[in-house]
C-alpha cells in the first residue's frame, strides 16, 4: 500500500493527472501518508481519507485502484468497530460496487452477500439491505444465473416494501399531532 500511495502521489503531480482530475487526490494522499508516518497503519481519521480518495479514483480512468483504498478503509474500520458492526455494511457495499464497476463480478457478489448478511443481524434494517440484494441480483443476472437473479430481485422488493411500511407507520403516528399544531399556528396569525 505504501508503494501505491507513493506512485499515486508522483502521478498526481504529473500533467496527465491534471487532465483527468486525479490531481484532487494529492492533498488527501499527502494527508494519508502523514497519518501513516506519525501514527502507523491505523488511525481513526484514516477511513474518511481513504474513502474520499476512493471516490475521486472511482470517477477516473484509475477506477481499479479505488478498490485498494476501500479495502484498506474496511480494514481500519473493522479494527475500531469489530468485524460484525453494522456500520461496516456501507463500506462492504462500496467495495462490492467497485468490484462490479470493474467487471469483477464474483468478488462483487461476495461483498454484496457479506453486506446483506451483516445487515440481516440488525433489528432495524436499512435501505442498504434491499439495495445489496438488488445489486447481487444484477451481478447474478450478468453472470447468466437468471433464475437466481429473479429470486434475489424478489427478496429486494420484499425488503423494500418492509422498509417503506415501517417508515409509513412511523409517520402516521405523528401526523394527527402535526395537524393540531399547524391549526393552532394558523389561528394565531
Amino acid at each position: 500500500m505504501h508503494e501505491l500511495i507513493d506512485e499515486l502521489i508522483e502521478f498526481c503531480r504529473s500533467d496527465i493527472a491534471q487532465c483527468i482530475d486525479v490531481a484532487k487526490c494529492l492533498p488527501l494522499l499527502n494527508q494519508l501518508k502523514s497519518l501513516r508516518e506519525y501514527y502507523g497503519h491505523i488511525h481513526p481519521h484514516m477511513p474518511s481519507v481513504l474513502h474520499r480518495i476512493s471516490i475521486i479514483l472511482d470517477d477516473s480512468p484509475l477506477a481499479k485502484l479505488s478498490i485498494h483504498f476501500l479495502l484498506e478503509e474496511y480494514r481500519v474500520e473493522a479494527y475500531y468497530l469489530g468485524s460484525q458492526h453494522p456500520d461496516l455494511a456501507e463500506t462492504l457495499y462500496n467495495i462490492g460496487q467497485a468490484y462490479a464497476k470493474n467487471n469483477q463480478l464474483s468478488e462483487a457478489a461476495d461483498y454484496f452477500i457479506e453486506t446483506s448478511l451483516l445487515l440481516s443481524k440488525t433489528e432495524k434494517r436499512r435501505p442498504l439491505y434491499a439495495l445489496s440484494f438488488y445489486n447481487l441480483g444484477l451481478v447474478k443476472y450478468l453472470q447468466t444465473h437468471h433464475d437466481d437473479a429473479m429470486k434475489i430481485f424478489n427478496l429486494a422488493i420484499e425488503e423494500q416494501k418492509k422498509y417503506f411500511r415501517r417508515i409509513s407507520l412511523g409517520c402516521g403516528r405523528d401526523a394527527p399531532e402535526r395537524w393540531k399544531i399547524s391549526e393552532r399556528t394558523r389561528n394565531v396569525n
